[in-house]
């Protein structure tokens, strides 16, 4: 059972200086995102079986505890005509809280961002950082439906 945080003052909380990957995974399972190991080009991390999709990669070994990182990388793609892409990338910039977004000039519609754990990371602060990768995800989401609307002509209520 969880116990509720006090209004106000300090707390003790375990605090992850660096972080395994198969703690990661634990945590992502915990936090409701049901995910599975994926593995490329000497590179392993996780990624979601259900909404949002994205994928995560432990980067940046961390010094000194072998099998533990300093930051992961999350990242996930779409593919949409150039326009679409374009245009919800000037939509979205400004209202995303963490996640940053790019579009090449093919499409393809890029949203990242990289949970730094170095310097120490409590379990709540990476499912605060999780949640709201998972918000902007979901703006993305909308964002891109809006566009693809408007490029379609179709009336938005």
């Amino acid at each position: 059972m969880e116990e509720a945080l006090p209004s106000s003052g300090p707390i003790q909380a375990a605090v992850y200086p660096s972080i395994s990957y198969d703690e990661f995974g634990r945590l992502l399972r915990k936090f409701g995102f049901p995910a599975e190991p994926v593995a490329e080009n000497d590179r392993f991390g996780y990624r979601t079986l259900a909404e949002p999709r994205f994928t995560a990669w432990m980067q940046t070994p961390f010094k000194g505890r072998p099998d533990e990182f300093a930051a992961i990388f999350l990242h996930g793609f779409l593919d949409l005509p150039p326009a679409v892409a374009l245009a919800s990338v000037q939509a979205l910039n400004w209202k995303l809280m963490v996640a940053h977004v790019a579009a090449s000039g093919f499409g393809r519609l890029a949203v990242a961002h990289t949970l730094i754990v170095y310097g120490g990371i409590t379990e709540l602060h990476l499912r605060d950082q999780l949640w709201h990768w998972s918000r902007d995800l979901h703006r993305v989401r909308d964002e891109v439906r809006k566009q693809a609307r408007l490029a379609a002509g179709a009336t938005l209520h």
